[in-house]
């Protein structure tokens, strides 16, 4: 049986805000994910083609289907660069571990309602706050989000090397400053340890200097006549 006789076809919706779609007959708010579960309706063939032929929702990536189905939709709706869409999984390790290649795809959005889901993957890992993530990255996403709102479809941002450095994780920090700390009190207390025995080092050469003079004897007179000058 071929995609187009299915009865339905599940229609996911992995982001975390409602997306609405509009058939023929009827109109859709298709419910936001909840705890990164995809929110699903059923639609059939025909209604999926329409919305396809509307909108960017499965151009864009909004809207996704089941992984062992995928590949025969899209070629039937003649998406043929599907696998490069971004999934949200996608963005965030962008966000996370940007690189040239992946900050270049995400400024390539021409769509505002597409990159409102890079804007809510950012907003979500960052009130996460178990990463720090790149002033840089942060600084390109809010540009290419104004240049969209302007109407700037083909991004005039330039990617470079230094856009790409890797933040780690804040518990990683916190605990390279914990290691600092602690190899800090070490040498602290490797110094005073050191201190302390030049100290005694130094009492105890005084204390033998004293005694080798205590026990020295006294210089000996010289033997001879007594002098017998007047």
């Amino acid at each position: 049986m071929s995609i187009k006789e299915l009865k339905s076809i599940n229609v996911l919706n992995y982001n975390d805000n409602t997306v609405v779609i509009s058939t023929k007959t009827d109109g859709y708010a298709i419910a936001s994910a909840s705890d990164g579960n995809a929110s699903i309706l059923p639609l059939s063939f025909d209604e999926i083609a329409y919305i396809n032929s509307n909108s960017e929702a499965f151009k864009a990536g909004l809207l996704r289907f089941q992984e062992d189905i995928q590949e025969e939709i899209y070629d039937e709706l003649k998406i043929v660069n599907w696998k490069d869409i971004l999934t949200n999984v996608d963005i965030e390790n962008i966000i996370l571990n940007p690189s040239i290649d992946g900050l270049s795809r995400i400024i390539e959005i021409k769509n505002v309602a597409n990159f409102e889901r890079v804007k809510g993957a950012f907003t979500k890992l960052k009130n996460t706050k178990n990463y720090d993530i790149s002033m840089r990255v942060e600084d390109i996403l809010k540009e290419r989000d104004s240049e969209l709102r302007r109407g700037i479809r083909n991004s005039e941002i330039i990617i470079r090397k230094a856009d790409t450095e890797k933040m780690v994780a804040m518990d990683e920090v916190n605990s390279l400053k914990e290691q600092n700390n602690v190899l800090q009190d070490q040498m602290l207390q490797m110094q005073k340890m050191m201190e302390q025995m030049m100290t005694m080092q130094s009492a105890k050469t005084d204390t033998v200097k004293e005694n080798v003079e205590e026990t020295k004897p006294d210089t000996p007179k010289k033997a001879g006549r007594p002098s017998t000058k007047k």
